[in-house]
């Protein structure tokens, strides 16, 4: 009866020791994870800096093509009728 005990006793100490094993390597695979959500979030950060960076230099070249449109369509002169 002891013998039977201890053998199931045994079983059940496996049985906790793979779980914390599992539980470990769960928190290492979440703090991977984690890691990776950092890098990605910082790498979407400088991409938007870009972006925003871009457009600003768009709407300055667009400003500046409006500004000259005017001025090149005067210069221009007309087509004898």
């Amino acid at each position: 009866m002891k013998d039977d005990v201890m053998a199931k006793l045994d079983v059940l100490i496996g049985m906790v020791q793979e779980i914390q094993a599992e539980q470990r390597s769960l928190k290492e695979s979440q703090n991977s994870l984690k890691e990776s959500m950092s890098t990605l979030k910082e790498s979407m950060n400088v991409q938007g800096e870009r972006i925003a960076r871009m457009e600003g230099r768009l709407d300055e070249q667009s400003r500046i093509l409006v500004a000259l449109i005017p001025t090149q369509l005067a210069a221009v002169p007309r087509p004898a009728a």
